[in-house]
């Protein structure tokens, strides 16, 4: 699994990874939103990508969420708007 967040919500997404760690599962983050985007085009069919968003309207990971289900990866959206840009997609 990866987790992706922008701006107030990396930290957010860095403690999601710790405790998902802690159960167990292989999950990983970083503070720095290219190293996630790079990442990202690594996720295979049998990951999960995990998009943290307060607004939704994100345009790096709209596009990092777009690219992903075309390759057949599995986005999963926590956001605060489901009307949003992420949240419609």
């Amino acid at each position: 699994m990866q987790i992706e967040a922008v701006s107030n919500t990396i930290p957010v997404a860095m403690d999601a990874a710790f405790k998902f760690n802690q159960l167990g599962m292989r999950c990983i983050t970083s503070e720095i939103s290219e190293k996630n985007s790079a990442f990202a085009l690594t996720l295979t069919p049998q990951d999960v990508l995990l998009l943290i968003s307060n607004s939704g309207n994100s345009r790096r990971l709209n596009k990092n969420a777009q690219t992903e289900r075309d390759n057949g990866v599995q986005v999963i959206l926590n956001t605060c708007d489901s009307n949003s840009q992420l949240g419609q997609l």
